[in-house]
């Protein structure tokens, strides 16, 4: 369920490294001001099956918004089907899984943790941002 995922990933150590990540965030100036988000797996650390040379995996992705008491704001989860042939394997082997959102910010968010989960073994990498460090994005 939706809301066990957001809290495992509230109580997880922070900064866990099972999947290893980049995260790159930018916030969209627009009425409802929205953040951009990159993240770039390692894909070494997430399992993938070979089924009649394809290369398949899940990788389950969870944005939580927090204020500045750590309280919850609402988030987002999206779980990602990974359907690779072999070469493009390989190249995400060499330059990582790259995967892009755009979220609406929440009002009195300070912190956004983001997670990665790979479905198959369970591990896990988050990163912490503070909000009010990030740039914002020209118009």
């Amino acid at each position: 369920g939706h809301v066990v995922v957001l809290i495992d990933v509230h109580w997880a150590p922070l900064q866990a490294a099972d999947v290893p990540m980049a995260v790159q965030a930018v916030i969209l100036p627009d009425q409802a001001p929205k953040l951009r988000v990159t993240i770039r797996l390692d894909a070494a650390a997430i399992l993938l099956r070979e089924s009649r040379g394809r290369f398949l995996g899940r990788v389950d992705i969870v944005a939580l918004f927090l204020d500045a008491a750590g309280a919850s704001k609402g988030g987002a989860e999206e779980s990602v089907s990974l359907d690779l042939t072999a070469a493009q394997r390989n190249d995400a082997l060499r330059q990582g899984f790259n995967y892009r959102q755009t979220l609406p910010m929440p009002e009195g968010a300070h912190t956004m943790v983001l997670a990665a989960r790979d479905a198959a073994t369970g591990r896990m990498g988050t990163v912490r941002l503070d909000l009010s460090k990030l740039e914002t994005a020209l118009p």
